[in-house]
């Protein structure tokens, strides 16, 4: 897959954690930017821990600003910013009723602006309600259709609700994986994990996956749309991540571009460019593997990979991640009482896995070689096999090119 690939599988691990007996995890009192310095905080953990290792007696970190959390990316697979905004999560919304699908279309269409929402009259405010599904009373005050409103665009941009860990740990961690299962980013949650957890993992990405599988999709979705709104419009416009409009009855798409093409990539081009540098095209999805409705999401089958027939391999894939040495590796329950061995170990996790399948990929590659080839990897970092040209067959050429030339 090189360092963009065209799908990704989002993947939890909940049992491995950090235990909270003796780390205080502190947050900002002042909300600031959700950018966090990689470099940084995975110096900062290197620093401590040798400093430990070198006098013992020291004690080890107790009071841990979580603000400044970075996620593990390989270098190459990292955007330029990188955000974490668990600081902004919260855990206390409650679910609301209502559709948050529906709401968010009301404010890309520009039906219902949040920052006149004090200007609107009760009537207007009533109608907003039952377009979204959100039940009132007859009686209710237009403060209090104001606060249903605004409860549900709450929730839809906290990312649904925040699954509350156990009580003295961590929330785990989240982390997305290739096809091939190496991991291509990875997040550890101090608070339990939502929606807004993917996002954040989505956008610190150097190229946001054409497809992005994840059992919480239409939260994701509709979390990246008020989140991101501009970036969300260029990738999916008003289709809320789905393959068709979600206002539509689902239908099959046909999504050609997913397919293996081989052909030579022009970095400069895309760079800087909402456009992936595979699909050369700015359309994402987010979707999801799961074969059973959901009652409770009326757009979830418009999510669903089965409704893209060059998705089907990946169903299988994905099925067989569950039985896989890397998933029981990572899948392993572990609690750390120091915060700097926890982070640096999944750190290690994460890469020595990694760099199993790929040097497993690269012997592969490698034995099936025939005389005169070579494995190399293209811009991407793609691994591939070459021709090597031998001494007699450019000396042919030359022969050729004279006779041609006579």
């Amino acid at each position: 897959c090189g360092v963009a690939p065209k799908v990704e599988m989002a993947q939890r691990s909940e049992e491995n954690v950090l235990a909270l007996k003796s780390v205080e995890f502190t947050w900002p009192e002042f909300l600031g930017s959700n950018e966090v310095n990689v470099e940084d905080f995975w110096a900062t953990m290197e620093t401590e821990v040798i400093e430990q290792v070198a006098f013992p007696a020291s004690i080890p970190i107790t009071k841990f600003d979580a603000s400044v959390i970075a996620p593990f990316f390989p270098p190459l697979m990292r955007g330029a910013v990188v955000v974490n905004t668990e600081k902004d999560k919260n855990l206390d919304v409650q679910p609301v009723p209502g559709s948050g699908s529906a709401l968010v279309r009301l404010l890309q269409e520009g039906t219902c602006k949040l920052d006149e929402i004090g200007s609107y009259s009760e009537e207007k405010l009533q109608h907003l309600l039952r377009q979204c599904g959100i039940p009132f009373g007859a009686e209710d005050s237009k403060d209090q259709l104001c606060f249903s409103l605004l409860a549900l665009y709450e929730s839809v941009q906290n990312g649904a609700r925040a699954i509350r860990p156990p009580r003295h740990f961590t929330g785990g961690k989240i982390y997305k994986v290739c096809p091939h299962q190496v991991v291509c980013g990875s997040k550890y949650l101090v608070r339990g994990e939502s929606a807004r957890d993917h996002v954040d993992l989505l956008a610190s990405s150097r190229h946001w996956p054409p497809v992005y599988v994840v059992d919480m999709a239409t939260s994701v979705a509709l979390c990246a749309d008020l989140c991101y709104p501009e970036l969300t419009n260029q990738m999916w416009g008003r289709n809320q991540g789905c393959f068709s409009s979600p206002t539509e009855p689902p239908v099959s798409v046909s999504c050609p571009e997913l397919l293996d093409q081989h052909y030579t990539v022009d970095m400069t081009e895309t760079e800087h460019s909402i456009q992936h540098p595979v699909t050369k095209t700015a359309t994402r999805r987010i979707v999801h593997a799961g074969l059973q409705p959901n009652p409770g999401d009326p757009s979830a089958g418009h999510h669903s990979l089965a409704l893209c027939p060059e998705l089907a391999p990946y169903a299988t894939i994905l099925a067989s991640i569950v039985d896989s040495k890397p998933n029981g590796v990572r899948q392993r329950p572990i609690a750390f009482d120091n915060a700097t061995h926890y982070y640096l170990y999944n750190r290690l996790m994460d890469f020595l896995t990694s760099r199993e399948i790929v040097n497993r990929q690269i012997h592969d590659i490698v034995q099936s070689c025939q005389p005169g080839e070579v494995v190399i990897r293209d811009t991407l970092y793609r691994l591939g096999v070459a021709q090597i040209k031998t001494e007699t067959e450019e000396e042919g050429e030359e022969e050729e090119v004279a006779a041609v030339a006579e």
